[in-house]
């Protein structure tokens, strides 16, 4: 949505208000269109008013934790998700996002649990399998990851991430072909997503298929020229291909890339250091 209508949307919001200041619901929705503004003074604000007015409101404490969450100040966001949680013991999509905190503070054990409560709460939430599953394949418990991505996928069939996820598995289970096949169902459903092709390349490198490796990483490369893995790997194709020149130019171009990258990741850890930088990471959708 662009900014103008969100403007638009919350101009309504501040009109109805106007009427009925007391519409807890109102307030909701037009925090909601101010988190996509960025405005998180202002969101804090409207959500801090709903649970002032309402202190039984779920959706209010849950927004404030997910507003904190957005922002790396983890222990406020648990504070406020399991006060939720306290209001509403069901609420999976709290126990889902302490998950997703726990996972973001590299405690895998705790991440594991909560979104296991979350399953519990709602046996179809297809997002806290694909979650749980990731936690549990990035410390190598395969089989159970597996389960989990199995779940999410035959609940639901079009979301993307959950076939790529499920890809990556098979890929560290030296399961290639059914890796190729998951990652091309995800870039069926995500045309666009970079990742995916250059996720279905390394396993066509890996299975001596170059030509349609060299393919992925084209594809790659134009929706994302600025990945220095792609140019890598793609370096890696074209040396197999005896293109020995286009293999030295991707070599000194991943090199030149990646330097740079380490150069811009010092620079932004200074920056967060000295708490100036706000995280853009792409979270757990806000409560309407």
């Amino acid at each position: 949505m662009k900014n103008e209508g969100i403007k638009d949307q919350i101009d309504i919001y501040n009109n109805m208000l106007k009427s009925n200041p007391n519409d807890i619901d109102t307030l909701n929705k037009r925090g909601v269109y101010k988190f996509y503004l960025k405005d998180y003074d202002g969101v804090l604000n409207d959500y801090q008013t709903v649970v002032h007015k309402n202190p039984h409101s779920v959706k209010g404490y849950f927004n404030i934790g997910r507003l904190y969450h957005d922002q790396k100040e983890y222990t406020k966001a648990l504070d406020y998700y399991k006060k939720a949680i306290e209001i509403n013991p069901m609420c999976a999509e709290a126990y889902c996002n302490i998950g997703i905190v726990y996972a973001e503070k590299d405690n895998p054990r705790s991440a594991t649990e909560y979104f296991s409560r979350a399953i519990s709460a709602n046996p179809k939430m297809t997002i806290a399998y694909n979650n749980r599953g990731r936690v549990r394949s990035d410390h190598k418990q395969y089989s159970d990851a597996l389960k989990d991505l199995n779940t999410a996928i035959k609940l639901d069939k079009t979301v993307g991430y959950y076939w790529a996820n499920r890809g990556l598995i098979k890929k560290a289970t030296r399961d290639y072909l059914g890796s190729i096949i998951d990652f091309s169902k995800a870039i069926e459903l995500d045309p666009n997503t970079a990742i995916n092709y250059f996720n279905r390349g390394v396993v066509l490198y890996l299975t001596e298929s170059y030509n349609k490796a060299l393919e992925d990483f084209n594809i790659c490369l134009n929706l994302n020229p600025e990945s220095s893995d792609a140019y890598y790997y793609r370096g890696l194709v074209r040396f197999r291909l005896m293109d020995y020149q286009g293999s030295t130019g991707d070599m000194v171009t991943a090199y030149e890339k990646n330097m740079i990258r380490r150069e811009y990741a010092k620079i932004e850890s200074q920056t967060i250091n000295e708490g100036n930088l706000f995280s853009n990471k792409k979270q757990p959708r806000i409560a309407n």
